[in-house]
């Protein structure tokens, strides 16, 4: 399975797309011109290719709110599939604090992935254990 870094919602029927991020900001010359102009988000997937023919992106526009960065690990789901933890995805698992439930993967932060939103202290992604993914963040 290859593995992208960004993951994000499509916005022309709400599936989740993998790939590369890419921001349309548009050019202005005055700042109230920027606050009119929406950006644009993308999501870069790379398409089949056979014989080692060049292969060609599909750029899927994506909310700019979901787009997630991929946190270096896997996860479980709960059919047992294991996937790619990116950030935005909530999660239940195990720390030194022992049984968290609903966490959101943040970050990254100064190069690190963290969780938290639980009610309980923010804890760097390596102390976490029996991590298993249960939605998206809200």
């Amino acid at each position: 399975m290859q593995i992208y870094p960004n993951r994000g919602k499509r916005k022309e029927d709400g599936r989740w797309v993998t790939g590369f991020f890419y921001e349309d900001t548009p050019l202005y010359a005055f700042a109230e011109d920027g606050e009119r102009i929406p950006r644009e988000c993308y999501i870069l997937e790379p398409d089949f290719a056979d014989w080692g023919m060049p292969r060609a992106m599909v750029l899927y526009k994506v909310i700019p709110e979901s787009i997630g960065v991929y946190a270096g690990m896997n996860a479980k789901m709960p059919d047992g599939n294991t996937v790619p933890l990116y950030t935005g995805m909530r999660v239940n698992l195990t720390d030194i604090h022992g049984y968290r439930k609903r966490v959101e993967i943040k970050g990254p932060l100064n190069g690190a992935f963290y969780y938290g939103g639980d009610g309980q202290q923010e804890e760097l992604l390596c102390f976490a254990k029996n991590i298993l993914i249960i939605g998206d963040a809200e």
